[in-house]
């Protein structure tokens, strides 16, 4: 979802604030090229992603998530109720 400037610079302190400093655990279920529709311009996008990538280790998860996985399974027990 897109947001402000001033929402976007709230955000984007904390990224590069710690950068060369500490660790940072950033999770995202949107690809980089994805983040241009999230930050108000292409330098802010970029020098986020910069930021992150430069000394970083990307895991990509792929599967269902544990919560689809829980609604599943809660969705089998209910209609094996019977009293509905």
């Amino acid at each position: 979802m897109p947001r402000s400037g001033l929402e976007t610079s709230v955000l984007f302190e904390p990224i590069c604030y710690p950068y060369q400093r500490m660790s940072l655990l950033v999770t995202s279920n949107q690809l980089f090229p994805d983040w241009d529709d999230f930050y108000p311009t292409g330098s802010m996008t970029v020098g986020v992603a910069d930021r992150l990538v430069h000394y970083c280790q990307i895991v990509c998860i792929k599967g269902e998530g544990y919560r689809l996985q829980a609604a599943v399974v809660w969705l089998s027990a209910e209609s094996d109720d019977p009293l509905t």
